[in-house]
């Protein structure tokens, strides 16, 4: 063996750095299929929420039961790190409220780890708001189009 010594300052940070950089892609990984199952559950319920307004705005009397179940269908499958408890479906007059709580599937929901805002998800729709809402958006077109072409 000669006199040469080699240098072992790159494995050495090697040893510091790669199980961070490991953490750091499964915590994004992790991060991301959560807002996924959280994206999927506030689509279940706007779906939920669009079949009860058409439902009151035909005249149709709409049943809380009903909705709950057809909440329950779209809740069964579907999301990948998150299970969905404590569905909640009530009908007040004309508006409807769905709530539901994500639960972690993995290791860390089972040490109790959950993320704020993530964990709890409400959403409402109260009948004739979409009506409102266009002639809002078609008076406020109007006035901009007025003051782009008075620009002109």
């Amino acid at each position: 063996m000669s006199g040469r010594r080699l240098n072992a300052s790159a494995t050495v940070e090697a040893a510091y750095i790669v199980p961070f950089v490991f953490f750091v892609t499964i915590a994004l990984i992790v991060l991301i299929l959560m807002l996924y199952d959280r994206m999927k559950l506030c689509g279940d319920f706007r779906s939920v929420l669009e079949y009860g307004r058409i439902q009151i705005e035909s005249g149709e009397r709409v049943d809380a039961d009903e909705l709950k179940r057809v909440l329950s269908e779209k809740l069964t499958s579907g999301y990948l790190l998150c299970d969905v408890t404590d569905a909640k479906v009530t009908v007040a007059g004309e508006k409807i409220t769905v709530s539901a709580v994500i639960v972690m599937r993995s290791p860390a929901g089972i040490a109790g780890f959950r993320m704020p805002g993530i964990s709890k998800v409400m959403s409402y729709t109260v009948a004739g708001d979409r009506e409102r809402k266009m002639r809002l958006i078609r008076a406020g077109r109007e006035i901009i189009e007025g003051w782009w072409n008075d620009a002109d």
